[in-house]
């Protein structure tokens, strides 16, 4: 479950996410996503965490132009299962409470392209 670590907590980016223009449409996706759906900030209201499992549960996540190129992302039922699963315990259902668990730091965030490792080095 690459992609789910890459959405999460970032870090892993391939070695052709420095080279633009793809560099500019992964980047572009990530903070799109983010806006979305930012697991680096639990301080703030995340709008459409309840929509998380929903998401997974259509197939629209993982999206199909990252299995293009990353097929081993696909996820099997049981995969599915447990992510929907887990995301709904920790941020209920589309139409339940969204803002998250709370806690964190809201600390900024340098996992994108260029940006570090993800862990603040």
């Amino acid at each position: 479950m690459r992609w789910v670590r890459r959405a999460l907590v970032g870090g892993l980016w391939p070695w052709y996410s420095n080279i633009a223009p793809i560099s500019w449409l992964l980047q572009r996706d990530v903070d799109e996503g983010r806006e979305h759906l930012n697991f680096s900030e639990w301080n703030r209201e995340q709008g459409e965490a309840g929509e998380a499992a929903e998401t997974v549960e259509e197939g629209t996540m993982p999206p199909g132009n990252y299995l293009l190129t990353h097929p081993e992302a696909r996820l099997d039922d049981a995969e599915i299962a447990a992510l929907i699963a887990g995301l709904e315990a920790t941020f209920g259902e589309a139409d339940g409470d969204n803002s998250g668990p709370g806690g964190g730091n809201g600390g900024g965030d340098n996992s994108g392209p260029g940006g570090g490792n993800g862990d603040g080095d």
